[in-house]
Parts: structure tokens; C-alpha cells; sequence
């Protein structure tokens, strides 16, 4: 049953390859309308789409985990073309999903900055905080003089999407 492949990948790069499939699989189940439709538009397998329609209606934990471990399995067996469009699909996912923490994030500080500064910092503790305060200061000053969207409002957004937020911390 050991075959060149299984030989040459290690027992822990195979652990993280069906961590990452089960990631892309929770990224699927919730995908909007719109995105859901490109998948069905572009995917030949159909008991994917119907393991996919299975799981949106699946609430209980245990239930749905087995249903997530599942679709990742029928991922894994995908050609590679249509692989290739999943994982795109799952990074435009990622990308819209980061900049709505980002703009929660940005309104939060604008309205509650302490509520959402100990969020943000739980999150990247070695954030400069000086900086992040002064440009809310300077961004909420724009604001109650009626220049919404303006050049503090922007940068404000920047600082935050230059976050380490995908990155643990790596020792040296």
C-alpha cells in the first residue's frame, strides 16, 4: 500500500494538507450566494455541490465537523484544474473577509476606542499603539469636521490592513 508518494511526504506535511483542505471546506459551506454560484458554474463534480448544500443546513457541531472532514476529502480527489479555482475562490474569500474585520475594526476604534483597542491587541500585541491612537485622534477630528473619508480616515484603514495578523510569532 506505500507508494513513492506516500514515502516522500511526512506524516505532519499530510496533517497540515488536510488542515488546509478542512479550512478551504469551512470557506465553502460559507460562501455567499454569488460565489456559490461560480463554484457550481465551474465544478463538474456534483456530489461536492451536494455535500456543500448538505452541510449549510447541518447546526450541530459534531455533525458538521464530520461533514467539514468530508468535503475535504472530496477536495483532495479533485483534478487540478478545478482545484486551482477552490483554492482562488477560498482567497478571495480570505481577502474580503480580513478587509470587513478591518472596517469593523476601524469603525470600532472611531466609536469605542478602548473596547476595540484591547481586540486589536489580543490580537497583535506588539502593535504601536501611539501610532494607532494618534490616528484615530486625527481621524475622528476629520470626522466631527465633516471630511468623511478623508486622508486619516484612509490611512487609518492602511495601518490596520499592514498588520501582522496572519503571522504568529516567529522567535529568532
Amino acid at each position: 500500500m506505500n507508494t513513492e508518494h506516500d514515502e516522500s511526504v511526512s506524516k505532519s506535511e499530510r496533517k497540515r494538507g488536510r488542515a488546509s483542505l478542512r479550512k478551504i471546506a469551512e470557506q465553502l459551506i460559507n460562501l455567499s450566494k454569488a460565489g456559490n454560484e461560480r463554484l457550481k458554474n465551474q465544478l463538474q463534480n456534483t456530489k461536492l455541490m451536494e455535500a456543500l448544500q448538505e452541510a449549510r443546513k447541518i447546526t450541530k457541531p459534531d455533525a458538521r465537523k464530520r461533514t467539514v472532514q468530508h468535503i475535504a476529502k472530496l477536495l483532495d480527489r479533485l483534478d487540478d484544474d478545478e482545484k486551482q479555482f477552490i483554492y482562488s475562490l477560498a482567497d478571495h474569500t480570505d481577502d474580503v473577509s480580513k478587509s470587513r474585520k478591518l472596517e469593523v475594526w476601524r469603525e470600532g476604534l472611531l466609536q469605542d476606542m478602548s473596547k476595540t483597542m484591547a481586540v486589536i491587541i489580543s490580537e497583535c500585541p506588539d502593535l504601536d499603539r501611539r501610532s494607532l491612537r494618534q490616528l484615530v485622534q486625527k481621524a475622528k477630528k476629520e470626522l466631527e469636521d465633516g471630511n468623511e473619508e478623508s486622508l486619516y480616515f484612509k490611512k487609518l484603514y492602511q495601518f490596520l490592513k499592514n498588520l501582522n495578523l496572519d503571522q504568529p510569532d516567529q522567535k529568532i
